[in-house]
């Protein structure tokens, strides 16, 4: 697991002693990444760090960013070069008292235990070993595939190490999500709460809470070109956060179902319920999930499905920008998710704007 490195290294006189380095990686282990000389008379010393989700240079200082190019610093006549991380996720902790890591501007730096400004990239693994506190945190989604007006699907699994305080669409501003059913709002995030053998249920949420799950999605251009957001770069923003030390997600429970999220991604999952390609229910099976996504397990004991259909609260998900949707007028009986509902079918279903259980 943790792997430190120890050594006193000469240079031009001067003695430099217990030089500790520390690399955090994406399945969990902690290693060191030895300090070598670029030749036998060199007082260059290289950090190899691109494999990293986070860095601690605070022993380390100053090093000069390699590749990059970002700068270039020099202590007791050595210099240190570091690789950085392929991920963009990578957090980089540097004394408090260190100077000209203005020039770092674009990763996620934390000096001491403070960040200016954190950046997540979507499908990158999140982590850290110590608490932090950023001015600003963001993390960015691309919703590639949006809600389908009267057809459903298109859902999408979130899960954030914050709580978001604000979101944005850049170009075209701030965005907000249903939080009842008569809210005029652009596009839908709910909370898992509760399950039968076959039915996973959510619900409005007036906020996303930091570490849980929920589903996510945005209109199509079926809801009008006006409201759609698909292909849309969604930021989700917060201020004054403190991320806690090794946080992970946690597990929202029902009696037959449980919503798991990651910070990491999940490889070689099995006997889970992920998300169809069309995010229109969730399936059982194997496979793997990315970063800030989420998937159901099933409850010991419990009696469970081969797939899961998806029962949204009230009828939201049947309007954007004050449209109803016509599924909801004439004879016929339709689901929440605006498609016919069949015969047989269990749970809410709408006629004529009326709600009745099934």
């Amino acid at each position: 697991m943790m792997a430190l490195l120890n050594c006193t290294l000469c240079i031009a006189g001067n003695i430099i002693t217990d030089r500790t380095i520390t690399l955090w990686h994406a399945d969990g282990n902690k290693v060191t990444e030895h300090l070598e000389r670029t030749d036998a008379d060199s007082t260059t010393f290289l950090i190899d760090a691109k494999d990293a989700i986070a860095v601690d240079l605070t022993d380390a200082e100053p090093i000069m960013v390699k590749d990059t190019v970002v700068g270039t610093w020099l202590k007791k006549h050595s210099t240190y070069q570091l690789t950085v991380s392929s991920n963009p996720n990578c957090i980089y902790f540097v004394s408090e008292h260190a100077h000209n890591y203005e020039e770092l501007e674009g990763l996620n730096v934390v000096k001491g235990s403070c960040a200016r400004q954190l950046t997540l990239t979507d499908g990158h693994p999140y982590y850290t070993p110590r608490d932090i506190t950023a001015d600003v945190i963001t993390y960015a989604r691309i919703f590639n595939k949006g809600v389908t007006k009267k057809q459903g699907g298109g859902w999408q699994t979130m899960v954030l190490p914050f709580s978001p305080q604000s979101v944005s669409v850049a170009g075209s501003g701030s965005k907000t999500w249903f939080k009842q059913a008569d809210d005029d709002a652009d596009f839908w995030v709910y909370r898992f709460t509760s399950s039968t053998a076959t039915t996973i249920d959510f619900d409005y949420t007036t906020r996303m809470e930091s570490n849980t799950p929920y589903v996510v999605g945005v209109p199509d251009g079926t809801w009008g070109e006006t409201n759609s957001l698909e292909g849309a770069t969604l930021i989700f923003a917060a201020e004054n956060v403190t991320l806690q030390a090794e946080e992970h997600p946690v597990t929202v429970k029902s009696a037959y179902y449980h919503f798991v999220g990651t910070f990491a991604g999940a490889d070689q999952l099995t006997n889970a319920y992920m998300l169809d390609t069309d995010g229109a229910r969730f399936v059982a099976g194997s496979g793997s999930v990315s970063a800030f996504r989420a998937w159901f397990v099933g409850a010991s004991g419990a009696q469970h499905a081969t797939s899961l259909l998806m029962n949204l609260a009230d009828d939201t998900a049947t309007r954007i920008g004050s449209q109803r949707a016509d599924s909801t007028t004439g004879s016929q009986w339709f689901t929440l998710q605006g498609t016919t509902a069949k015969s047989g079918h269990r749970g809410i279903c709408i006629q004529r704007e009326k709600k009745v259980i099934r």
